[in-house]
């Protein structure tokens, strides 16, 4: 949806529901059938349909074995990769000298997760002695972990992408 400086904004019909339902928002709203043609101030439109936000991704490794239960294949065995993880973080706000986080604190905080992992069997610890210790549940996991360290009223955890080959990841976001 763009949004126009004290412009005007055309929503076809098929969203007419959507609109009514915020008539203070929206204004007034003509014949069903036609165009519905809403004045938008330009501070309502921001707030409702856009944020800015700076993303902040840092990477690192760590060596871990695994198999996955039930399943038919070669991953069912006992084998091990050397993961790569990629986290995204998202800010609002800038400090002082113009950064979100330091990078420093960032691949600290990640590494600190990543070292419970690190040149373990997965399928031996906690969620992994419930759940299958695949790319996807692995990336949730390092993720849940990340927000609990990371997330506050400025910064957020976007994303974590586990790579266990250089062909095939998984991710997790919110």
């Amino acid at each position: 949806m763009r949004c126009f400086l004290r412009g005007y904004l055309l929503v076809q019909e098929n969203i007419m529901a959507r609109c009514a339902s915020h008539p203070g928002l929206y204004g007034k709203h003509y014949e069903p059938g036609v165009f519905c043609v809403f004045l938008i101030d330009f501070c309502q439109c921001m707030q409702y349909y856009h944020q800015s936000m700076y993303e902040l991704m840092v990477e690192s490794k760590f060596s871990a074995a695994h198999q996955l239960r039930g399943y038919k294949g070669k991953c069912e065995k006992l084998h091990g990769h050397n993961w790569r993880v990629t986290m995204a973080v998202t800010a609002e706000r800038l400090d002082e000298q113009g950064i979100a986080i330091d990078f420093h604190d960032l691949k600290k905080f990640l590494r600190e997760v990543l070292d419970q992992l690190e040149h373990t069997c997965l399928n031996e610890i906690f969620p992994f002695t419930q759940i299958n210790p695949t790319s996807e549940n692995v990336a949730k996991w390092i993720y849940d972990n990340m927000a609990k360290k990371v997330n506050d009223d400025n910064i957020e955890v976007a994303s974590v992408t586990v790579w266990e080959s250089d062909t095939a990841s998984a991710s997790y976001f919110e």
